[in-house]
């Protein structure tokens, strides 16, 4: 009778783990597979910019040989 109350608890924690390890990896595999995947994405959101200085915009998540442009909605910009 012992032997079998405790295969059983074995059986239900071994299934608990697999199940919980599952549930992990799906998160961090689906996480990785949206950033390779997903838009392009300003690194900085928010830059101070001097009269006639220039500042470099960083892009994360670029795709290969795609062109940028950047264009301000703000009128006092363009």
């Amino acid at each position: 009778m012992y032997k079998k109350t405790k295969t059983k608890l074995l059986s239900v924690l071994l299934t608990a783990a697999v199940t919980l390890s599952g549930i992990g990896l799906t998160n961090t595999a689906s996480l990785h597979a949206l950033a390779a995947t997903g838009k392009a994405v300003l690194k900085t959101k928010k830059v101070t910019v001097n009269v006639g200085a220039k500042k470099a915009i960083k892009i994360t998540s670029k795709k290969k040989k795609a062109k940028y442009t950047f264009k301000a909605s703000n009128k006092k910009l363009q």
